[in-house]
């Protein structure tokens, strides 16, 4: 006979004959151990970036299971949007996968939102008795610029170019005989 297990339980085993029925004494005690979703890390989680001040967000992660991953994803989630992109497809036996990715801030997605964006990495099980888990990393949270704040940081970045030029030349003028 052949059996999944999904809890804990006590195996008795007994033969019929007829209208008989003959137990075995002993009984065989089996306990059944979950399967833990993945475990994933992601390199300087928990964190919050300002999309202003970044071109790019490095991401790099780590994913471990005890009986074997099928898929890593990198998943960006703004309130009700979500977006999931797949990073990784390792064979059904790995029971670790790392790697790194380069997220631009120009993306599209980025653009598109003007709340708060949940950016975190996504690893799901071969768990084919009780079905797929997913396990997820801490989140970055990257935050979209203000209205008018890239404009503001231009504008003072120009006006202490601006002041600079100023007093280099108001020493040159004063140094003039």
């Amino acid at each position: 006979a052949r059996w999944t297990v999904k809890n804990s339980a006590d195996l008795r085993i007994a033969a019929t004959f007829g209208s008989v029925r003959v137990e075995q004494h002993d009984v065989l005690a089996l306990e059944s151990v979950a399967d833990e979703a993945p475990q994933v890390t992601l390199a300087g989680a928990p964190q919050k970036v300002k999309l202003v001040d970044r071109k790019s967000l490095a991401l790099s992660w780590q994913a471990t299971d005890d009986y074997g991953l099928a898929e890593i994803a990198l998943v960006l989630r703004a309130g009700d949007a979500e977006e999931r992109r797949s990073l990784s497809k390792p064979h059904t036996q790995t029971k670790a996968e790392q790697g790194a990715f380069e997220l631009s801030t120009q993306e599209a997605f980025f653009k598109r939102s003007h709340i708060p964006v949940e950016v975190t990495i996504q690893a799901r099980d071969n768990d084919s008795v009780i079905g797929s888990k997913w396990g997820s990393s801490q989140a970055f949270i990257v935050i979209p610029p203000i209205v008018g704040e890239p404009e503001a940081k231009r504008h003072l970045a120009l006006s202490q170019a601006r002041d600079g030029l100023v007093d280099l030349l108001a020493t040159r003028v004063s140094a003039a005989p």
